[in-house]
C-alpha cells in the first residue's frame, strides 16, 4: 500500500512538473500563476505607467490587478479576455519606457523609503540639503528634501495651490504625510513625508499630463523596505514573452512559483487603497473611451533633424510597424526628434518591422478588414521633410503581384523618408504598408493587409481588423511618426 501511495505521489509531482513546463500559448488566456512574485510586480508596474493599476507594486496578483489588466485590453484592443499576447505587447511597451527612460531602484536607508525614479531622463542639482530631479523642461520634478521638524507648513503650501473644482487627498499619521492635488496651473502633484529615527524626509513630484503616468509609477512604487529592481532579467516567463515569436513561447528556464504578499504591512496594504484615490483624481479629466496618451521623454538634441528616412505607423498603443529597411541600416531606430524604439520583431518576406515604443499612443489605426481590388481608390500618409508635417498622396491599385501578398500601387510621394508610410482606405483603415523609398514613375509595392495581419500575428503584436471607418483625420494623423536612425 506504501509503494502504492509513493508511486502516486511520484506520479502527481512529475504531472505537476510537466504542465509547469508546459509552453505558453501566445494566444492563450493570461494566467498569473505561471509568473513569479517578481515577475507580476513588474506587470503591476506596467499597468500602473499605462494609467490602470493604482495599488502597491507588491505582487501580489489580486482582483485589482486583474481589473487593471482587463482595463488595458479592453482600451487596447477592445478584447474582454486578456490573453499572453496582450501581456507580451504591455511588456515591451513597458520595457521600451523602462529602457529608453533609464528607470532604476531607489534605496534611502538613512530613511528607510525605497522608490522608483526615471534617472535617464532627469538632470541632477543639489541646493543645500535638497537633491533635485528634473526634466529640462522642468515637466517632471522630484524634489528629495531631509527635515528636522514635521513639514505641514509644506504640504499646506501645495494644498493652498490646488485648484478649488478638484479634492485634493491627504493622508496624515504620526509616520508619514502624503498630499496628492492637481494645481491651479494644470500640473499634478504629490508630495509623501516619512518619519525615521525623529527626522523626516519629503519627495514632492510635480508633472504636467505627459509625464502624468511616470508620477502615478514613482508613487505607487513607494515602500518601507528595499523592493529591488523591476528588469525583466532572464529565464523567466516574462523574459520568455520580451524575447519570443511566433504562436508559443520558449519554455522558461524555470518553473514559475504563484509568490504571494511576503512581508507587506498593514500600514503599507492601507497605503495601496489611498494610492487608487490618488490615481482617480489625477485621472478625473480622462475620456474613458480612449487610451491614456503618455508621450515620448522630452526631445532630446538632434544634429540631424532633417535626416527622416522612414514613416512608422502605430498598430496598437504601443507598437511601431514600418518597412524592414529600418533594420537593415541602422544601429538604433528612434521617433524623429524624440524616444528611442525597442526592435520587437521582422517578417523579412513581407517586408515588415515592428518596434516598441515607450509610454502610450492616444493615436492607432486597425487593418482594412476587406478585400483591396484594383481600381480602388487609396491614400499615402506620410511624416518626411524637415518639418515633419503630416502629408496625404492620393492613388490608386494597380493590381496584385504574383499573388504573394504585394499590390502595385500608382501614388507619388515626393520626399525621401516615404517607406514605410501606411497606406489607408477612403475609410481610414489600414491597407498596407508602403515598400518603397522613392517611387519609379510613381509606381510602388505595398504588402496586402492580409499579408500584413500574417506577418503581426507570427511576431505576437496585436491589431485590430475593421474599425469605426471615420476617415482620414486627426486620428490617422496621430498615429502616423517620423522615423530616423543612426547608419552603420
Amino acid at each position: 500500500m506504501f509503494r502504492i501511495a509513493l508511486a502516486l505521489i511520484v506520479t502527481l509531482t512529475l504531472a505537476g512538473a510537466a504542465a509547469a513546463q508546459q509552453a505558453i500559448r501566445i494566444n492563450g488566456p493570461f494566467d498569473p500563476g505561471r509568473l513569479t512574485s517578481s515577475e507580476k510586480r513588474l506587470v503591476q508596474a506596467a499597468l500602473a505607467h499605462a494609467g490602470t493599476y493604482d495599488a502597491l507594486l507588491d505582487g501580489a496578483w489580486g482582483r485589482g490587478s486583474q481589473g487593471a489588466l482587463d482595463q488595458y485590453v479592453r482600451e487596447t484592443t477592445g478584447s474582454r479576455t486578456p490573453t499572453w499576447r496582450d501581456v507580451r505587447s504591455l511588456m515591451r511597451g513597458f520595457e521600451a519606457e523602462r529602457q529608453g527612460s533609464g528607470w532604476v531602484p531607489v534605496w534611502h536607508p538613512d530613511w528607510q523609503v525605497y522608490h522608483l525614479r526615471p534617472d535617464g531622463i532627469l538632470q541632477v542639482q543639489n541646493v543645500g540639503a535638497d537633491t533635485r530631479y528634473y526634466t529640462p523642461d522642468a515637466s517632471f520634478l522630484l524634489i528629495a528634501q531631509p527635515m528636522n521638524r514635521r513639514p505641514d507648513d509644506l504640504h499646506a503650501t501645495f494644498l493652498a495651490d490646488a485648484r478649488t473644482d478638484r479634492d485634493p487627498y491627504t493622508l496624515r499619521t504620526d509616520t508619514r504625510m502624503i498630499t496628492a492635488a492637481q494645481l491651479r496651473g494644470g500640473r499634478h502633484t504629490y508630495l509623501r513625508s516619512d518619519r525615521h529615527n525623529g527626522r523626516w524626509m519629503t519627495h514632492t513630484l510635480v508633472a504636467d499630463d505627459a509625464n502624468q503616468a511616470r508620477l502615478q509609477l514613482v508613487a505607487a512604487s513607494f515602500a518601507r523596505r528595499n523592493m529591488g529592481d523591476i528588469a525583466p532579467g532572464t529565464g523567466g516567463v516574462i523574459a520568455a514573452l520580451l524575447g519570443g515569436s511566433g504562436p508559443a513561447l520558449p519554455e522558461p528556464d524555470r518553473p514559475a512559483t504563484n509568490g504571494g504578499r511576503g512581508d507587506v504591512s498593514l500600514e503599507d496594504a492601507l497605503e495601496g487603497a489611498l494610492i487608487g484615490a490618488i490615481t482617480g483624481l489625477l485621472n478625473r479629466d480622462r475620456d474613458d473611451r480612449a487610451p491614456v496618451a503618455t508621450p515620448a521623454p522630452a526631445p532630446l538634441p538632434d544634429p540631424d533633424r532633417g535626416r527622416r528616412i522612414a514613416t512608422g505607423t502605430f498598430v496598437n498603443t504601443t507598437d511601431i510597424v514600418t518597412t524592414t529597411r529600418l533594420d537593415r541600416v541602422c544601429d538604433g531606430v528612434r521617433i524623429a526628434g524624440g524616444a528611442a524604439l525597442v526592435r520587437v520583431d521582422v517578417d523579412r518576406d513581407a517586408g515588415v518591422a515592428v518596434y516598441a515604443a515607450p509610454g502610450r499612443s492616444d493615436g492607432w489605426l486597425p487593418l482594412d478588414d476587406g478585400t483591396p481590388r484594383r481600381g480602388d481608390g487609396l491614400a499615402l500618409l506620410t511624416r518626411v521633410g524637415r518639418d515633419g508635417d503630416a502629408r496625404t498622396t492620393r492613388g490608386r491599385i494597380l493590381r496584385e503581384i504574383t499573388g504573394d501578398g504585394v499590390l502595385l500601387v500608382e501614388a507619388a510621394p515626393d520626399a525621401r523618408g516615404a517607406a514605410g508610410a501606411p497606406v489607408l482606405s477612403s475609410e481610414g483603415t489600414l491597407v498596407g504598408l508602403w515598400l518603397e523609398d522613392r517611387a519609379a514613375d510613381g509606381l510602388g509595392e505595398t504588402v496586402t493587409p492580409d499579408r500584413l495581419a500574417r506577418a503581426l500575428d507570427g511576431m505576437g503584436v496585436p491589431f485590430r481588423r475593421g474599425g469605426d471607418r471615420r476617415g482620414i483625420g486627426a486620428d490617422a494623423r496621430s498615429a502616423v511618426v517620423a522615423l530616423r536612425c543612426d547608419r552603420r
